[in-house]
């Protein structure tokens, strides 16, 4: 069974991956057209993904499995640009979608509810973005 929804949306959930997600994962981080649009461009292997697993990355990033329906789509995190910053409190958004479900706006209101979140509740200041000239999306 799925983990607890973290933040809901008109269309699209945010909740913790556990491991029962794995093979999820797994699967689409793995995926080249996936792993062309982030800077991991190494595969990860399975105890790689076990960093995703809990929706916090260390104690310094905010990840969590976009879904529709309870079914994930995509995966969307924050990651504090420094530990323990409470100068600045900036991040960088990240996220991907699986290829499947690409141009369905997934990642548009997964990032605007999690940004809602950092900058709502978590008191980040900046949050930046980047994206590889090949991303058409």
């Amino acid at each position: 069974m799925p983990g607890p929804v973290f933040l809901e949306g008109d269309r699209v959930t945010l909740r913790p991956a556990d491991r029962e997600d794995t093979e999820f994962l797994r699967r689409n981080v793995n995926d080249p057209r996936v792993r062309a649009g982030r800077t991991d461009v190494f595969p990860t292997g399975e105890d790689d993904v076990d960093t995703y697993l809990g929706g916090t990355i260390g104690d310094h990033s905010v990840g969590l499995l976009a879904c529709d329906d309870g079914d994930p789509v995509g995966y969307v995190l924050v990651n504090r640009e420094r530990m323990g910053d409470t100068e600045y409190d900036r991040g960088e958004l990240a996220y991907w979608i699986a290829p499947d479900e690409q141009g369905h706006g997934y990642a548009t209101e997964a990032s605007r509810m999690l940004l809602d979140h950092c900058f709502d509740r978590l008191g980040l200041h900046k949050v930046v973005a980047r994206a590889f000239e090949s991303n058409e999306g």
